[in-house]
């Protein structure tokens, strides 16, 4: 079933919860961690965003982000691809 689609209050934080297919690992080793922050860090820089808190737990990731492009999350694994 699709999840139904994200509610946006402009200027609002956004909670981001993504989880591993079948709530498997996403993360393997710490090197993992670096890079996933890396990627996420260099699209809010791109797309005017800020992150105000996370977390990465090694089958999923939360974060609360605020700013201009409403669905990093939709956009962001067309940037990891890009680069």
């Amino acid at each position: 079933m699709p999840r139904l689609p994200r509610y946006v209050l402009p200027g609002h934080p956004q909670h981001v919860i993504q989880r591993g297919k079948n709530r498997c690992p996403i993360f393997v080793a710490e090197e993992d961690y670096a890079c996933f922050r890396r990627y996420l860090m260099e699209a809010c820089t791109r797309h005017e965003c800020r992150i105000h808190a996370y977390v990465f737990m090694t089958n999923h990731i939360r974060f609360s982000y605020k700013g201009y492009m409403q669905y990093l999350v939709d956009a962001f694994p067309l940037f990891v691809k890009d680069n």
